[in-house]
């Protein structure tokens, strides 16, 4: 009974987790794109994507999450799913929101 117990709980904690990040991942990914656009210089000025996930919960209230930025394409003629570029940067956020860390991983001059 307490593994069920267990199981129920990790199950409510993941979607309580990826749905607090769907609805805050828009404004996420934007403050992202500008902590990139500021930290990083002379960046990658093209359109950008940005993917949230939930790195972990913290002890009172929030999660501690991560958006990883990339450049968008133009996938028309292209499956997208197919090709992978490398990321422009990883943004990660602390428990209330703020950005905690920004690191540059593609570097343009």
């Amino acid at each position: 009974m307490t593994k069920l117990f267990s199981i129920f709980a990790f199950i409510c904690l993941m979607a309580f987790a990826s749905s607090a990040s769907a609805q805050s991942e828009n404004g996420l990914v934007g403050q992202a794109k500008a902590a990139y656009q500021q930290q990083c210089g002379n960046g990658y000025n093209g359109p950008i994507d940005g993917e949230v996930s939930v790195v972990s919960a913290c002890f009172v209230d929030g999660f501690i999450t991560e958006v990883l930025l990339t450049r968008r394409l133009n996938c028309q003629q292209v499956d997208c799913d197919a090709v992978r570029l490398a990321p422009l940067a990883r943004v990660t956020f602390g428990c209330d929101g703020s950005i905690i860390s920004v690191e540059c991983i593609a570097v343009f001059n």
